[in-house]
């Protein structure tokens, strides 16, 4: 049947754990790196639900409109609309790059757009991206933090309510033949 009451307090009160940390970061500012975005096109409007200040830097404006411009990878299409949401967002805030100018790579500069956000906001920025180099790169940065889009993607899901797979449980607990009857 089902786990001891302990274990279903424990499962309950990490839920609740999560669901407040999940909460709370509407309070933080994100910054979107390019690469999430050709990943999930709704991120945009996903993320303007749930952050305070959502921000996109130019150098991500740039490569989206260099992407449509030449059709990079066959991603044209994908760019075009993206750039449209963000133009059509009064949630999305579009940030220029204010740092050194010899510094060559994008990364470093969208890693410069998030933390002139963690000043100019006073709060903990994440920068939600698919690419795996922006963990290292955020080594020792304790105002920013990579947050990668499986893992957001995984707190949208929907939280299952345990009472109904208790319910269904009970209901099957010696036999779950007629499971697609339910």
């Amino acid at each position: 049947k089902t786990g001891t009451l302990d274990e279903d307090t424990q499962l309950k009160k990490k839920m609740l754990e999560e669901q407040l940390r999940i909460f709370l970061r509407g309070e933080n500012a994100i910054v979107i790196d390019t690469s999430a975005l050709l990943k999930n096109p709704q991120l945009i409007d996903e993320l303007s639900k749930e952050y305070s200040h959502v921000i996109i830097p130019k150098i991500v404006v740039d490569e989206l409109d260099n992407i449509k411009d030449h059709n990079t990878n066959g991603l044209a299409s994908k760019a075009w609309q993206l750039l449209k949401s963000i133009g059509g967002n009064d949630n999305v805030i579009t940030r220029d790059y204010t740092g050194e100018e010899n510094d060559d790579n994008n990364d470093c500069k969208i890693i410069g757009v998030a933390e002139q956000a963690a000043e100019e906001f006073s709060c903990e920025v994440d920068l939600i991206t698919y690419d795996a180099g922006f963990a290292a790169r955020l080594s020792g940065h304790e105002t920013e933090r990579a947050l990668f889009l499986e893992e957001y993607m995984i707190t949208k899901q929907n939280l299952m309510d345990i009472n109904s797979f208790k319910k269904l449980n009970d209901y099957y607990a010696d036999s779950y033949d007629d499971i697609e009857r339910v």
